[in-house]
């Protein structure tokens, strides 16, 4: 099988380029693997249905609901709640990410894009073009798009580092009891932090996040005690959770691939840049960064040798931008608590270095 352009994975990134390039003209041939676990809901920027609209993919705000505003206590010793009203922007959104994805697939397949259930096995940059083995076959392409969500497989298969901030893990699990507010409510504790949101069929998305030393030490897939734990916050007073309640994690490592573009290979979304889900950028920045991608994929097939210069700029400032606020918002917190998860946020040799290097781009810039 040979096309124009082979996409490792399918979930926004993916998709967008998919679709950025199908629209350019381009044969595309996705790759992905059967799907997981089910992902928490996510929030989104303001920007969404603008960048779903570029991509001709307006109905997959079917997927989403408006977060009418942000209820949090960071940096505060009380919770204050800000209403979207107030926002310039308009109002951020509430993503229900297995119908979004289903919803940008079908686009695609709807677009005279192919999709393929089967996980790459390997990965061949040649001079004139790429070979992905599936197992039992191979792709072979002019180009590749790398969107695995994984800055970590696509370093591997790109032969360079990953920069890394923060490694952490969620612990999330969907409660029947539906919000009263179709709200995002937050909490920071002296071992992470928890969140709540509506989730589609009325129910409630419950997330603990912390890191693997207070995991080790809370054991929340244990027993009952991710409930227990819950309970004890103050986000908790509105939803009932069942005992026997089964949470889920998963890590989250909050990265990025220094070099997003090389000899017939782009990343784009999490595979290149991976936020935290509390952040409401990582949707957002995915579909921008396989919008950006995609025209810069189809200038460079037609000869382009600079088509990558303005995505690598862009990438890299944005994610300096938000390495930054969140090193300033873990100091903050880190005043009020004593040794454990906030201490160690704001001592981790990732951090120092990624605060060195930012240092050290702003005085070469």
């Amino acid at each position: 099988m040979s096309v124009d352009v082979v996409v490792v994975g399918a979930g926004p990134a993916g998709c967008a380029a998919a679709l950025g390039l199908l629209a350019r003209g381009r044969s595309v041939q996705i790759v992905t693997r059967p799907e997981g676990i089910e992902k928490p809901t996510e929030t989104a920027a303001p920007a969404l249905p603008h960048l779903l609209r570029l991509l001709g993919a307006e109905d997959a705000m079917s997927a989403c609901e408006p977060c009418l505003g942000i209820e949090s206590d960071w940096g505060r010793t009380a919770a204050l709640f800000r209403s979207a009203v107030a926002n310039p922007h308009g109002h951020s959104w509430f993503v229900n990410r297995k119908l979004f994805d289903d919803i940008l697939r079908r686009r695609v397949q709807q677009s005279g894009g192919a999709i393929l259930e089967a996980p790459a096995a390997g990965v061949s940059i040649e001079a004139e073009g790429v070979v992905v083995g599936l197992g039992h076959g191979v792709v072979k392409a002019k180009w590749m798009v790398l969107a695995t969500g994984s800055p970590a497989w696509t370093a591997l298969a790109t032969g360079q580092r990953m920069s890394s901030i923060d490694s952490l893990v969620a612990f999330h699990a969907r409660a029947s009891h539906c919000m009263s507010q179709r709200i995002l409510r937050t909490e920071r504790t002296p071992d992470g932090w928890w969140y709540i949101c509506p989730h589609q069929e009325y129910k409630t998305e419950i997330v603990f996040v912390t890191d693997k030393e207070c995991a080790s030490a809370l054991r929340p897939l244990q027993g009952d005690t991710w409930r227990k734990l819950f309970m004890k916050t103050r986000v908790s007073q509105e939803i009932y959770v069942p005992s026997g309640i089964v949470a889920r994690g998963a890590p989250i490592q909050i990265s990025e691939l220094m070099q997003r573009w090389g000899k017939r290979w782009t990343a784009v979304g999490d595979a290149a840049m991976k936020f935290d889900p509390i952040g409401s950028g990582g949707i957002v920045m995915a579909l921008k960064s396989g919008v950006d991608a995609a025209k810069a994929v189809d200038d460079a097939l037609a000869g382009d040798d600079e088509a990558f210069g303005a995505y690598q700029t862009w990438g890299r400032s944005v994610f300096r931008q938000f390495g930054q606020q969140r090193a300033d918002q873990y100091a903050i917190e880190a005043r009020h608590h004593g040794p454990g998860f906030w201490q160690r946020r704001i001592s981790s040799s990732e951090l120092r270095a990624f605060q060195v290097k930012t240092a050290r781009e702003s005085l070469a810039g």
